[in-house]
């Protein structure tokens, strides 16, 4: 089993527990495919990003005509060759990753998928590299009813193909993973200093935290980023 990793990255975001997930079991994957695409706030970490993750395969989607994310996966699917495509956020936090390996590799199913209440969600979905070329490719939102990968999901199921499928919920497999909600969104809000609106501010503080003490190479302004976040949201700030 070859499996390829695709990741969408916005240039100007850091993320040290994703590289150092990628640097501990790069040798798990075939491919590791990041497609970077425009961020917003002023910051192009691509540079660093590469220079730190050079073994993987890097690609440039930041001029979208319709949805960024559409584009962006397909710009990353069109590097990939393995047998196997694993879409992965940065804010999927793999706590186990034996129990993780286990599953994703486990060679009777077609699919394995992360699900968030009633919604299959793409913050971790495992299938067969034939089937995505089955669709359309479509993983962009249906603006005001769905969001990203709802068509491909439903491209899969009109396919009408005997498909096994793992699913894998929270509230069951807690201590193999965590999904942070708004994570990018969180520092995106903390650098326009519009703190009413984070979400879930405790947990990110926390993962925050762990961010800066990740054992990898550390960009020094997203360090100076991460470390401002940790004074906005600390529970005396909090209060």
């Amino acid at each position: 089993m070859k499996i390829d990793v695709i990741t969408v990255w916005p240039m100007g975001v850091d993320y040290p527990l994703y590289r150092r997930f990628i640097r501990n079991y790069r040798s798990q994957f075939n491919e590791v495919i990041i497609a970077f695409t425009k961020s917003y706030n002023g910051f192009d970490f691509r540079p660093f990003i590469k220079k730190t993750m050079e073994t993987c395969k890097f690609m440039d989607a930041l001029e979208a005509p319709g949805d960024w994310r559409d584009l962006a996966t397909n710009v990353a699917l069109g590097g990939s060759s393995g047998d196997m495509i694993l879409f992965l956020e940065q804010d999927f936090m793999i706590l186990s990753p034996t129990d993780f390996f286990r599953a994703i590799t486990n060679p009777s199913f077609d699919m394995t998928c992360y699900r968030e209440g009633t919604r299959l969600h793409p913050a971790m979905i495992r299938v067969r590299s034939d089937l995505v070329r089955m669709t359309k490719r479509d993983f962009a939102t249906v603006p005001d009813k769905y969001d990203h990968f709802w068509t491909f999901f439903q491209d899969l199921d009109n396919l009408k193909i005997p498909l096994e499928v793992m699913i894998l919920d929270e509230a069951d497999n807690k201590n193999m993973f965590h999904h942070l909600a708004g994570f990018t969104h969180n520092y995106n809000l903390c650098i326009s200093n519009d703190l009413k609106s984070l979400y879930k501010k405790a947990e990110f503080h926390e993962w925050n935290q762990k961010s800066i003490e990740a054992d990898v190479e550390q960009e020094g302004r997203w360090m100076n980023v991460m470390e401002m976040v940790a004074k906005q949201t600390s529970p005396i700030a909090l209060v």
